[in-house]
């Protein structure tokens, strides 16, 4: 996205990055700093969401996993200043935790809603199947 298009969203959302903004060596440095508030942003909502959801019940597993994701994005895009030492080697473990913390999230949501309506057409195991039922028709 350019830095007007974040702006853009921003003011959509009714967020002021004035305040977040800070001492810019060129235009990615803005961009990066933009996309960053953006990711703040969207990670509280989530995390919001969650803490919503979860006064009854337990979070549901892809707002949980949405927002490790965000987490990892902020980490990564911390990252990407190329910061050095003992911060950047806590936001890469972070980073990692989350990624991984996500995808196994979203791993046992898809593996156990394979028999429901929202799961794929085609499963790995469908398709396996399949693949199997076409060779022996063939031979």
């Amino acid at each position: 996205m350019t830095i007007a298009q974040l702006r853009a969203v921003l003011a959509i959302l009714r967020v002021d990055p004035s305040g977040s903004e800070g001492v810019h060596r060129g235009p990615a440095d803005e961009q990066a700093d933009l996309v960053s508030l953006l990711h703040r942003v969207i990670s509280g909502e989530l995390q919001q969401l969650a803490a919503a959801a979860t006064a009854p019940a337990p979070a549901p597993a892809l707002l949980d996993a949405a927002a490790h994701s965000a987490h990892a994005t902020a980490a990564l895009l911390a990252l990407s200043r190329r910061p050095e030492g003992a911060a950047a080697e806590d936001r890469w473990q972070g980073a990692l935790y989350d990624l991984g913390t996500a995808y196994h999230l979203l791993n046992d949501e898809y593996i156990g809603r394979a028999n429901s309506v929202t799961a794929p057409m085609i499963t790995p195991r469908v398709l396996e199947s399949a693949c199997a039922a076409d060779a022996s028709a063939t031979r």
